[in-house]
């Protein structure tokens, strides 16, 4: 077999790889752009009032879309261990949270503040050990739960 013979028919099949290779890349990437993509953190939010005073800390539950696809957020918050979640909707002076349902396009956030000491309080009312993990969540029309990092709170601190 020459040279020419043997490039002749090695380069329709090398030709083949890239074409499968690409279109495998396409096929993800499309996927992902069509994707809901919300990425979840959870912060410490401090208070503070124009007479220097510093107020109790708050968690602050963010999520933001990183898709290119709309999503709608129809619950956000912290979920406990036992898959229980925290439903205080007490409002904060100078935090306003984002009321749900809410879509969000890309790079949009929405938020929800949750203070430590109800958090340490709901805890202590309910059978859940002092010291528990909690994880942000966020719930997408389509039913999908988003979350983000566990974090863990000690409730005997508050």
């Amino acid at each position: 077999m020459s040279y020419v013979e043997m490039v002749r028919n090695v380069l329709p099949l090398l030709l083949g790889t890239i074409g499968t290779v690409l279109s495998i890349y396409n096929f993800v990437d499309a996927r992902r752009k069509t994707a809901r993509n919300l990425q979840l953190s959870i912060n410490t939010a401090l208070p503070t009032y124009h007479d220097g005073h510093i107020g109790e800390p708050l968690f602050q539950v963010t999520a933001t879309n990183t898709g290119h696809r709309n999503v709608t957020v129809t619950n956000l918050g912290l979920e406990l261990p036992g898959n229980r979640v925290l439903a205080l909707m007490q409002p904060y002076p100078g935090f306003v949270d984002t009321a749900t349902p809410t879509t969000l396009s890309d790079g949009e956030i929405a938020t929800r503040h949750f203070g430590y000491r109800d958090l340490a309080k709901a805890i202590r009312t309910s059978d859940l050990p002092s010291k528990v993990k909690i994880k942000p969540f966020a719930v997408d029309s389509a039913g999908k739960r988003h979350y983000g990092d566990a974090l863990e709170f000690d409730a005997g601190e508050w």
